[in-house]
């Protein structure tokens, strides 16, 4: 593996690695708003949709990301870790 193609690999990691950041402090959020005690059963229902489509979201980013640098190990030049 060359330094580019280790920079790239690296760079679509931390990518996704920002985006299920971002994902986790919205999570987090829910969370504290539904444990707060000022959401009706509704309310908390509303938010646990949002949580567990956030949830489905970082699992896809996850499989996007390895799918990526999978594909990466396996063009041209055959990288391997």
């Amino acid at each position: 593996m060359t330094t580019h193609e280790a920079i790239d690999r690296i760079q679509v990691m931390e990518s996704a690695l920002s985006e299920i950041d971002v994902k986790l402090h919205r999570m987090r959020e829910l969370a504290v708003h539904a444990a707060s005690g000022t959401s009706t059963n509704a309310g908390r229902a509303y938010l646990d949709i949002e949580f567990q489509r956030l949830k489905k979201e970082i699992d896809e980013i996850s499989l996007h990301a390895e799918s990526i640098t999978e594909a990466m190990s396996e063009g041209p030049g055959g990288w391997y870790m």
